[in-house]
């Protein structure tokens, strides 16, 4: 959360995008939590997840949970394409 506090100002100006925390938060395993449908009961961590990295800057959560929102549909779609990007 320091790194995503510390570049909220440098995301609001334009001069970057939410983009750079991602592989962070990939790492820690925190982009895909209770997907799809909740499947291993950590959704409500995932709604945790998104509003502490708000809390530090609304464009990257806003994007943290876009991403996680796309991960759903592409699971739950469940097409030979789908699973393979998700």
């Amino acid at each position: 959360l320091a790194d995503i506090r510390a570049h909220a100002g440098v995301l609001d100006r334009g001069d970057d995008t939410a983009r750079r925390s991602f592989a962070g938060l990939g790492a820690a395993g925190l982009l895909g939590l209770g997907a799809p449908g909740n499947i291993d009961g950590r959704l409500p961590q995932m709604a945790q997840v998104i509003r502490m990295i708000s809390g530090e800057c609304m464009s990257t959560g806003f994007c943290v949970w876009a991403n996680r929102m796309a991960i759903e549909y592409l699971l739950t779609a469940a097409t030979e394409y789908s699973t393979t990007v998700a």
